[in-house]
């Protein structure tokens, strides 16, 4: 009974863990783009240099390599969408942040919004419904006592 407590303390504790998480990659996420819409971040032009595909049986790493006035090369870890685009030669607008650059048509998968809630809801529902089956078959127990 006591580690069907613990398991549901565990479950709900890592939803509401993965909550925190992904609301601070959120808010990053916005902040990011109010400093931009605010002017604060200049954009910049980012010039494709090469394309990196490492692609296994069971992983997919892509990445694109730019040149900036910043930086001579800057590897990229690239979405399908902005790998899938570009190609030598190319540019793409970025902005740059002391965490990196910021490709806001490409980055939209590094909002957090959706799995934020999806996590949350799912793993602190579960250890709710774990610790309510524990309850009722502790009821159902002292019943057939």
């Amino acid at each position: 009974m006591y580690g069907n407590i613990l398991l549901a303390l565990v479950f709900s504790s890592c939803g509401i863990a993965a909550f925190i998480y992904f609301g601070n990659l959120q808010r990053q996420f916005e902040a990011k783009l109010q400093h931009i819409r605010m002017g604060d971040v200049r954009p910049e032009t980012l010039t494709v240099v090469s394309k990196r595909d490492n692609t296994g049986k069971r992983t997919s790493q892509q990445w694109v390599v730019f040149r900036s006035s910043r930086q001579p090369e800057l590897v990229y870890p690239a979405p399908p969408d902005l790998f899938n685009i570009v190609n030598p030669g190319s540019t793409v607008t970025g902005y740059y942040f002391p965490d990196g650059y910021f490709i806001p048509q490409y980055d939209t998968d590094r909002d957090a919004g959706t799995p934020k809630w999806v996590f949350f809801s799912f793993l602190f529902l579960l250890g709710v419904l774990v610790f309510l089956l524990t309850l009722t078959s502790k009821g159902k127990r002292k019943n057939a006592a």
